[in-house]
């Protein structure tokens, strides 16, 4: 696409060769003895003074005036509420668009005398653009954060093996968020589930592993009685292991994924995705402790539980995730 700075370069250069021309054509003429210059003709040393000044223009000097630069006037459309919805591309929208996808992190594992259950896997992580038909209507998932799992499973609650007994459960495992469900569009997976103390799948308090686009995050593995539970996995990161000791260290859940989304928390960086600590044997006459959950649309994984002797502590619940379109019309 030509600009103006384009067009008054070509014009210049059309004007340096005739003059080029004209120069050589007299230095001919001079040679062969019959130049004449008749009254207001161009000289010789006017063509080389305007060759050398319009040259000087173009090659030195640049153009004029600075270009002007279009700044892409952004929409924005926040999806926060767990569940389904739907969006219509304005008429007038360009395509493609460009998605934030974060999956809803999972709830960490209920614990029982003397043990430290597995923190929950956070949600993926996704982003990238996404080509998309104005004035179409597309389907959306915002996906949810799983139920901390309960550390005393009696009343209502029937147990469900291996997973849950009648004493303790793991955490639910979160959902994911997804754009154009119809077309299977882009995803990001939900967090896996941090399992109950005495329950370690994955080894004796072992930490879960990093989540992908494609691929959950894993919980972190139950803690037995006596040790402590692994941390969840991180869409980042995957989470570290429990010690299995009386009053052991948990594991730390796996670090999430740092994005900076324009309108969401003005602007500055928020850490998504990020895995649960795992909870461990609070020995020595301290009390049980549940895992604290994980705030609203974070994707976060929530914490296990933490129970003392003779005693049974909750798992905290997973963070929901959230969907983010980014458009121009």
């Amino acid at each position: 696409m030509n600009t103006n700075f384009d067009s008054s370069v070509i014009t210049r250069m059309n004007k340096v060769r005739a003059m080029a021309s004209y120069q050589k054509s007299f230095q001919y003429a001079n040679n062969q003895g019959t130049v004449t210059v008749s009254p207001g003709q161009t000289s010789n040393m006017d063509a080389s003074a305007e060759i050398d000044a319009t040259t000087g223009g173009i090659y030195c000097c640049g153009p004029s005036t600075t270009p002007t630069v279009t700044v892409p006037d952004y929409q924005y459309i926040y999806f926060l509420t767990a569940g389904s919805a739907t969006w219509t591309a304005p008429d007038t929208c360009v395509s493609p668009i460009t998605y934030w996808l974060v999956g809803g992190g999972a709830g960490g594992g209920g614990a029982f005398d003397q043990g430290g259950a597995g923190g929950g896997g956070g949600g993926s992580v996704v982003t990238g653009t996404y080509a998309i038909t104005p004035g179409q209507t597309y389907n959306i998932v915002v996906g949810a954060g799983g139920a901390g799992g309960q550390g005393d499973r009696t009343g209502s609650l029937t147990p469900n093996l291996p997973n849950n007994a009648s004493s303790e459960a793991s955490g639910g495992a979160g959902s994911a968020s997804q754009f154009d469900v119809a077309n299977s569009g882009p995803q990001a997976p939900g967090g896996g589930i941090g399992y109950r103390s005495r329950y370690n799948p994955l080894g004796r308090g072992v930490g879960g592993t990093q989540g992908t686009s494609s691929v959950s995050s894993g919980g972190g593995g139950g803690g037995d009685g006596g040790g402590a539970g692994g941390g969840g996995g991180g869409a980042g990161g995957s989470g570290t292991n429990g010690v299995y000791a009386y009053n052991g260290a948990p594991g730390t859940g796996g670090v999430g994924v740092s994005l900076t989304i324009p309108g969401i928390n003005s602007g500055n960086p928020v850490t998504y995705g990020a895995g649960g600590n795992g909870g461990t044997d609070p020995s020595g006459g301290r009390p049980s402790v549940n895992g604290a959950s994980a705030a609203d649309n974070t994707g976060a994984g929530g914490q296990g539980g933490a129970s003392t002797s003779f005693s049974q502590a909750s798992g905290g619940a997973g963070g929901s995730g959230l969907v983010v379109i980014q458009y121009t019309a």
